[in-house]
């Protein structure tokens, strides 16, 4: 995630008419001229006053100026790097879509190999045993997820989802602890709202359990009762990896509880 990243979902979540996003359709237009602006040419670029553009960053994380430009020069000078899944040389020789599949099916037969049966087994029997479960994730609404949830209502779960951990979630004296199933990523822009979130749920008594990539530090594990690893290769593919792994957990949690 990036810069970038940030100021088109912001763009997305704004009505057209919105100052904000009118100066966030000029600016996205406009990225490799940024780095050679200043904040006054930027604000004349757009037709705003300099303080919009500061609100602005705010709005995006960037807490001044100078790091917005350095960011965004970072982003136009190096964004053949960014969100790569097949490798330059592939791509150079025309293989794109091969390239994908080889990659994307190299991964698949890792995950088949390396996924902990156990793991998965000992998230589905916390699961059975809670009576509210709660989704942590920046695509919490994606296919796999819904139908795990719609699972788990069949089953008489309270479940609740969220783009990023509710800290206020907690274990009562008169029921089961909250399960909190959450996918923790690094590469992620939430990554550190995530992992603090994880770790205050955990304090406050609750049961998580943990999807994680290979490259997210292992202190993830610390706050998890339940850790699934899959390898992952830092890019938007890896939310293909992540609804296989809510859909093994899905398909194994209904052939062990419900069908």
């Amino acid at each position: 995630m990036t810069i970038l990243h940030d100021m088109i979902a912001l763009y997305n979540a704004l009505p057209e008419d919105n100052v904000y996003a009118r100066v966030l359709a000029i600016l996205l237009r406009e990225l490799k001229e940024i780095p050679q602006l200043s904040l006054e040419q930027t604000a004349e670029l757009c037709g705003v006053s300099t303080i919009t553009i500061s609100r602005l960053l705010k709005k995006i994380g960037c807490g001044s100026f100078r790091s917005f430009r350095q960011q965004i020069e970072d982003v136009v000078d190096g964004y053949p790097k960014y969100n790569r899944v097949i490798p330059i040389p592939m791509i150079n020789a025309g293989q794109v879509t091969d390239g994908f599949f080889e990659c994307l099916m190299n991964e698949l037969g890792r995950l088949r190999n390396e996924l902990d049966a156990d793991a998965v087994a000992k998230a589905c029997a916390m699961i059975r045993e809670a009576d509210e479960v709660h989704f942590c994730d920046m695509y919490a609404n994606g296919h796999a997820k819904r139908q795990f949830q719609a699972d788990l209502c069949m089953d008489g779960k309270k479940v609740r989802c969220h783009s990023t951990l509710d800290t206020g979630i907690r274990t009562t004296a008169d029921g089961p602890a909250p399960v909190v199933l959450a996918t923790v990523l690094s590469v992620v822009k939430n990554y550190g709202d995530m992992s603090r979130g994880l770790k205050q749920v955990h304090e406050n008594g609750c049961r998580c359990i943990v999807i994680a990539s290979a490259s997210t530090p292992g202190r993830v594990a610390a706050y998890s009762d339940c850790l699934i690893r899959f390898h992952g290769i830092d890019s938007a593919a890896d939310n293909i990896f992540i609804d296989c792994i809510y859909d093994v957990l899905c398909m194994n949690y209904r052939a062990s509880y419900i069908d």
